[in-house]
């Protein structure tokens, strides 16, 4: 066991014998913190305000919207008109043949659907021409390099 002298200068506080008492042990050995016997610094007691009871809840509640109300309202453009068109004209861009059919696929759909009552008949209307307008390019870019008797397929 550590003597009295040797757990002073280690600055372990104030032993209170070798049983179990308040603190955790060490080596067998209790160390304790003041307790309520000890002389502690008193603080003066400060006075907090009485609070009353909480007041009474309104009775009446605000009236519900009307039934109906809210929602999203229905989509203002047409997809595959809009798909037609930028195929369409991606498809001049690049010359690339797989775009100009799709761009007649998609303005199609997106004919038949405007024809039902959702917007965006002018763009569907374009993609078709412009997916018309690039086979009809890549055709005669294909027999100008088909006319060169250097071009291999």
């Amino acid at each position: 066991m550590l003597s009295r002298a040797r757990l002073d200068r280690l600055g372990c506080g104030i032993i209170r014998g070798t049983g179990r008492e308040r603190a955790g042990e060490r080596q067998g050995v209790t160390v304790s913190y003041p307790g309520p016997d000890d002389q502690q610094q008193q603080y003066p007691q400060q006075q907090y305000p009485q609070y009353g009871q909480p007041g009474p809840y309104p009775q009446q509640y605000p009236a519900a919207p009307p039934p109906g109300y809210g929602g999203y309202p229905p989509p203002r453009n047409n997809g595959m008109a809009i798909a037609g068109l930028v195929c369409g004209l991606v498809g001049l861009l690049i010359f690339w043949f797989l775009l100009g059919p799709l761009a007649m696929i998609f303005g199609g759909i997106g004919l038949s659907r405007a024809n039902r009552g959702a917007p965006g008949r002018g763009m569907a209307i374009a993609a078709i021409v412009l997916g018309a307008l690039d086979v009809v390019v890549y055709l005669i870019l294909l027999l100008v390099l088909l006319s060169n008797h250097r071009f291999v397929l």
